[in-house]
């Protein structure tokens, strides 16, 4: 792929996605500017680099995130056969948009 030897050429070895979720409401209640969609396109796109690695981020304990939805996404982001992944437990904020939740 001409994207990975342009990459390569300029040192990068490696992409971080911060999918923060795999649900389109959740996304759209934490306020993130891509869906799912866009989600799925960026791992086909990573996936199909050269890389050596390439990660994904993910926010746990949001609002209305059941077990079930968290089941899901991490095994979707197993799926995605990357070479790591971050996990971040949601921190609510004064002012932020969680917050009352």
């Amino acid at each position: 792929m001409e994207m990975d030897q342009g990459l390569m050429e300029l040192g990068v070895n490696g992409v971080s996605l911060g999918v923060q979720e795999f649900q389109e409401e959740l996304l759209k209640a934490c306020g993130r500017a891509h869906g799912v969609q866009e989600v799925y396109e960026a791992i086909e796109i990573v996936g199909e680099c050269a890389l050596e690695n390439w990660s994904m981020d993910l926010i746990s304990s949001l609002p209305h995130q059941t077990p079930e939805i968290w089941e899901e996404s991490l095994r979707l982001t197993v799926e995605a056969r990357l070479t790591h992944v971050s996990v971040y437990d949601l921190q609510v904020e004064q002012g932020r948009k969680f917050r009352g939740l």
